[in-house]
């Protein structure tokens, strides 16, 4: 048994009463006796791998915290959510009904930009989405005036997408 559950409680507005998790056998960077944050059962943080839950973060109703996921900071999982592997859930996050989270290993940031038209999302490593086309960076670089032209765009639109492809290809690609 990694954890346990204190008798240090909260009860949220809607009734649910979550605890504080104890760290009873060290892991990862965990000592024993270091309190974690709150969940609402054992069924909500797995006792394998070093998941953890920590900070002022709550974890509650069928929500699943497993592998070497962390969930920290005021993030609050709830609902059916699972957030698993190696994934890294902070801040003010809220992650909820059927959600899934897992890690993924950009390097940086993922990059977003609301340009003039459409906004320009990495949505993989190596995929970027513009309005409604996903395509591959590479794809994009040998294609871009042509996908531009076919959705009626001026050459200046054109060019500025351009430089964000250019943006993602330094970004992720070398």
């Amino acid at each position: 048994m990694k954890y346990k559950l204190t008798n240090d409680s909260k009860t949220l507005s809607d009734g649910t009463i979550v605890y504080r998790i104890e760290c009873v056998t060290a892991f990862g960077n965990i000592k024993a006796g270091d309190k974690g944050g709150f969940i609402e059962s054992k069924n909500n943080l797995s006792q394998e791998g070093n998941a953890w839950v920590s900070g002022d973060a709550w974890v509650y109703g069928n929500a699943r915290v497993y592998g070497n996921a962390w969930v920290f900071g005021n993030a609050r999982v709830y609902g059916n959510a699972i957030v698993y592997d190696k994934a890294r859930l902070h801040g003010n996050a809220k992650v909820y009904g059927n959600a899934r989270i897992s890690s993924c290993s950009w390097g940086n940031s993922p990059l977003q930009i609301q340009g003039s038209v459409w906004y320009f999302n990495m949505c993989r490593r190596n995929q970027i989405s513009i309005g409604c086309e996903t395509h591959t960076i590479k794809h994009w670089l040998d294609n871009y005036y042509q996908i531009g032209k076919l959705h009626n765009t001026d050459d200046d639109t054109i060019e500025e997408y351009y430089r964000y492809i250019c943006l993602a290809r330094d970004m992720y690609l070398r």
